[in-house]
């Protein structure tokens, strides 16, 4: 394994690394994370902060500004929000899985 890739100082094996990153990616509880691959709660947290940061960077190296320059040079500005949609299953007490929703408006 090459020295550059982030696998390479881990002390997991490659497999429960591939298999972590699936289940982050399907949006997995750590817990489950946790007791699916038989690793320490600190494991599982420190590279579910890890991804998220390789995360991060990708966007902020990879896309653009929300807004950028009017017709005059001017910044557009742009008002962003968000909102976690849930609702009850039979208008009782249970809920069921919610999504959050990102948006923007130019203003």
């Amino acid at each position: 394994m090459q020295e550059d890739c982030f696998f390479f100082n881990s002390n997991l094996p490659l497999k429960k690394i591939l298999e972590l990153l699936v289940m982050w990616c399907g949006d997995a509880r750590q817990y489950n994370v946790q007791r699916e691959l038989d690793i320490s709660s600190r494991t599982v947290v420190d590279w579910f902060n890890f991804v998220r940061d390789v995360c991060k960077l990708w966007v902020a190296d990879n896309c653009g500004l929300i807004g950028g320059l009017d017709e005059e040079n001017n910044p557009i500005e742009v008002q962003i929000d968000k909102s976690k949609f849930t609702h009850h299953k039979y208008h009782r007490e249970l809920y069921r899985d919610s999504n959050w929703v990102f948006g923007g408006i130019e203003i």
